[in-house]
Parts: C-alpha cells; sequence; structure tokens
C-alpha cells in the first residue's frame, strides 16, 4: 500500500520545486539587497518583508536567492554573491569561531525546526518523557539528513542524555525530507530527526508520525538558544543603512505573520514558492504553514543565547572551544 501510495506522484521532482532567484516586485528606488532562502519557504520572514513592501518602505528593494544550504548560503555571502544568508546557528558559529568577517543582526525563526518521527503504524503512545522515547529505539535504525549535520547531533545529544551511545543505534544518512520520507515511508529506516515539510508529510499521508518535536521536548544543553536558530548574517564591513532598513523590514514582516487577519494573504505567499507535486498540495501547504507558524519572529540578537548554542557545539564536538560571540552582533 505505502508503495502504491508513494508511487501515486508523491514528491515527482522533490519535495518542493525551488526557485533560482525571485525578485520584490515594485519600487525601482533604493538599493537591491539580496537574501537567501529555502526550498520550503521554513523561514517566511524574508518573503513578507520582500512580497508586502516591508522592504521598500524603508528604502531598500529585496531579492530572494534560493540556496538549500548553510554552508554553500555564507560562502555565496562571502564571496558577495548575496548581501544576506540564513545559515543555522552551526554554520554561522563555525564560521565566526574562526574569526571569519561575518556579523548577525537578528534571528529569522524562533525555536528548532527539527523533529522525531517514527515510520509506518509504529507510535509510541504511553511514554511522553523524551528520555524514555529514545531509549525505546535502542537497536533500531534512525535517518539523520547527513553525518555531521545538525539532525545528527541532535539525534547525538539525545541518545548521550538518554544514557546511551551511537552504538546502541544504526544512524543512516538519509537526506533532506524530499528523500527523508520514501526512506522512513517504506521502513527503509524505522524513524529519522529531521525538519520541515516532513511533519506535513506524516499527517497529510498517515505513513509516519512525529514523536516530538525538538523545540518542545529536548535535553537541557538544548536550551536556551532558540532566539538565536537561524541568523540573518552579513559580512562585517556592510552597510549599517541597509541593515537597519532589514531589521525593520523583518519586524513588520514578523508582526504581518502573526496576525490572524492575514492568514489568507500568508498562505497566497505561501503558495506562490512552496510546490508540492502531489493530489493533496493544497493540504500540505496548509499544514507545512500550520506547522511552521508559530516560529516566525524576528528577534534581537543576543549574545546569551548564542554563547549557550556555543557551549552546546563544545559539548557535541562542534566547536573544539568556547568564545565570546558580542563582536558578531552587527550594531
Amino acid at each position: 500500500m505505502l508503495s502504491k501510495l508513494f508511487g501515486a506522484a508523491l514528491l515527482l521532482a522533490g519535495a518542493f520545486s525551488a526557485h533560482a532567484a525571485v525578485a520584490q516586485q515594485a519600487s525601482e528606488k533604493g538599493e537591491t539587497v539580496r537574501i537567501q532562502v529555502y526550498p520550503g519557504g521554513v523561514a517566511l520572514i524574508p518573503y513578507v518583508a520582500a512580497e508586502k513592501g516591508f522592504c521598500q518602505k524603508y528604502g531598500i528593494t529585496c531579492e530572494l536567492v534560493t540556496i538549500p544550504s548553510s554552508v554553500v548560503g555564507l560562502q555565496a555571502l562571502l564571496s558577495k554573491g548575496i548581501d544576506v544568508a540564513t545559515p543555522a546557528v552551526e554554520a554561522f558559529l563555525q564560521l565566526a569561531a574562526q574569526g571569519s568577517p561575518v556579523r548577525t543582526l537578528g534571528n529569522v525563526y524562533r525555536g528548532s525546526a527539527f523533529m522525531l518521527v517514527l515510520g509506518g503504524e509504529q507510535k509510541q503512545s504511553s511514554p511522553t518523557e523524551h528520555r524514555d522515547i529514545i531509549r525505546g529505539l535502542k537497536g533500531k535504525k534512525i535517518g539523520v539528513t547527513t553525518l555531521g549535520s545538525g539532525p545528527d547531533y541532535a539525534l547525538r545529544t539525545y541518545l548521550k542524555d538518554a544514557g546511551m551511545s551511537v552504538d546502541d543505534v544504526t544512524i543512516v544518512a538519509v537526506g533532506a525530507p524530499d528523500t527523508a520520507y520514501p526512506a522512513v515511508a517504506h521502513r527503509q529506516v524505522d524513524a529519522a530527526m529531521t525538519f520541515p515539510p516532513m511533519a506535513a508529510f506524516c499527517d497529510v499521508l498517515k505513513t509516519c508520525n512525529v514523536v516530538f518535536w525538538v523545540r518542545d521536548k529536548s535535553p537541557e544543553v538544548m536550551k536556551g538558544f532558540g532566539k538565536v536558530m537561524i541568523p540573518a548574517t552579513i559580512r562585517k564591513d556592510y552597510s549599517p543603512k541597509n541593515v537597519n532598513a532589514l531589521r525593520k523590514a523583518f519586524k513588520d514582516a514578523e508582526v504581518f505573520l502573526q496576525s490572524k487577519d492575514n492568514i489568507d494573504e500568508v498562505r497566497k505567499i505561501q503558495e506562490k514558492y512552496v510546490k508540492f507535486d502531489h493530489p493533496k498540495a493544497d493540504e500540505l501547504r496548509h499544514k507545512v504553514l500550520e506547522n511552521i507558524l508559530p516560529a516566525q519572529y524576528f528577534d534581537q540578537m543576543e549574545a546569551k543565547g548564542l554563547k549557550a548554542a556555543i557551549d552546546y557545539m563544545v559539548s557535541t564536538d562542534q566547536l573544539k572551544k568556547s568564545f565570546d560571540p558580542a563582536g558578531y552582533i552587527a550594531p
């Protein structure tokens, strides 16, 4: 039945289609600011800032450039191919630890986007404490994006917190949600630590189950940096005027996104950028939005939050030593 369902055109060309570069339509005035976005539209702040004219309002023209990788986005930033990267906080801090000329102007997604899903009819109905859930995976195959990725380190942290080691499970690289989904649905792996739109696939297509979101159930070491998860990143020498304009435009976008009166307009913006090749495309899009809307905030970056992320990275051997992140926050 699963192969029948999957064969019915689940994701014909990948879970979502990417737009190479989409410019804000309207004013010819104002310097163009090229901003990294990801396929699937997880962080909606830049999209809304561009589409609703908030960038124009503050004298800039926002151009959205789809780059599906933190590392590639940061490379494009440093080579001046884009002006604003939106990496995972781990990727940003790894560059900062090397003394790279990067700064963050704020955070565009509140809380972790990661989740643990189980395949097929498996359910975790009785345990509610995350340690018990993780212990129930002993001897299982668990998928992550790639070895050394954010989901991989998150899984290893959960295992350690539950008194387990990586040898108690088999960790398998299954890629992003477009390839992780069939791996879970066809039981090539028993579970996966992944990110949106995976929860929408599970909820709508009924072939997997979200056990928990990391933002809701996490080890102590992963708490404290929910407001620094996707740091909007610029070069050290980037225009202070544009930084100020971006902060104002992103804040306006947050206010727009968090108003229930605007949900229909938000859906139209999402539909423009998020594409599913599936008969239930509309239902999938609506479920994605339902899952990610609570995280659509623009937060002023704080050194305390970045330091909590650094401590987590040191504990997971992503960084060799701690450092003071205050100098990596744009004034």
